[in-house]
């Protein structure tokens, strides 16, 4: 194997590495960090940006194309292997924040449905009641008088939910 085709791959792999840093830790820097060696220290830590910078820099380094002792191949190819283990882990990484972006939307809309149920009841109780007496009324807005007397509304709540009853009803359009 050439020492030209280990150096063009290396800085092919080299620049994927870079790119998978940049778009899924843009804030973090290519050059190396103090610990970067150490890896992550708890938990919390993502594994991926220290990572990829060591991948980044072993690829790069001018140590991996100088050697001459016939172990190119095997170097390279342990590099390339290290940079799709980076990318599978960055693409876990992606994919946990989605399932935590996803559970906390789905905890949102269950207390937004829990708080409104008060609501949606009483807005189903105005249009029941309007189907069974819409023809004691001569207007929507005398049922909505009628319903704030009945049930713990304005006149402009009372007044939405009896024209909704109204259209379902088929009485206006």
């Amino acid at each position: 194997m050439s020492k030209a085709f280990v150096a063009r791959e290396s800085a092919r792999m080299a620049e994927v590495v870079k790119g998978l840093l940049h778009e899924h830790y843009p804030n973090h820097p290519l050059e190396l960090q103090a610990g970067d060696e150490a890896g992550p220290q708890s938990e919390s830590e993502r594994p991926g940006p220290p990572m990829l910078r060591l991948i980044y820099h072993s690829l790069t380094s001018e140590d991996l194309q100088l050697r001459d002792d016939g172990l190119d191949f095997d170097r390279l190819q342990s590099l390339y292997q290290l940079s799709i283990i980076a990318h599978m882990m960055t693409l876990k990484e992606a994919r946990d924040e989605a399932s935590a972006s996803e559970l906390l939307s789905r905890q949102g809309k269950k207390a937004a449905d829990a708080r409104h149920a008060e609501n949606r009841e009483i807005a189903q109780e105005i249009k029941d009641w309007y189907s069974a007496n819409h023809h004691r009324y001569k207007s929507m807005d005398a049922a909505a008088a009628a319903v704030t007397k009945l049930q713990p509304v304005v006149f402009s709540t009372a007044r939405k939910h009896i024209g909704t009853a109204a259209k379902e009803l088929g009485l206006r359009k």
